[in-house]
């Protein structure tokens, strides 16, 4: 999008973490999370459930190591603090972080 001249809005980095939600893939994530703040785009809950789901779905690829599990698992209860705080702990991203904690057994 950016290529072609088109500024992303909110709708689009959630519909791209929606994506990173299945496939786990984190560095795109925190990428879309970045550029999001570059843009002073704010949070909503759903960024943090996308987010959330991220890590989850990272944690049950077999190539990501149960160190990486620990540190998704710690950054996931920072971003969980953060919704929380700003009243977007909605029951998916509640959601979303007991599937992080399934998928992170060690």
């Amino acid at each position: 999008m950016i290529n072609h001249q088109v500024e992303p809005d909110k709708d689009s980095f959630v519909a791209l973490l929606k994506a990173t939600g299945k496939t786990g893939n984190v560095k795109v994530a925190f990428n879309a999370l970045q550029l999001m703040k570059e843009r002073r785009l704010g949070m909503s809950s759903y960024v943090y459930n996308g987010l959330l789901r991220t890590y989850a779905a990272a944690c049950g690829l077999e190539a990501v190591s149960t160190d990486m599990h620990k540190e998704y698992k710690k950054d996931a209860w920072v971003l969980f603090k953060e919704a929380e705080e700003g009243k977007m702990d909605t029951l998916n991203v509640v959601n979303s972080l007991m599937l992080l904690h399934i998928n992170c057994q060690d």
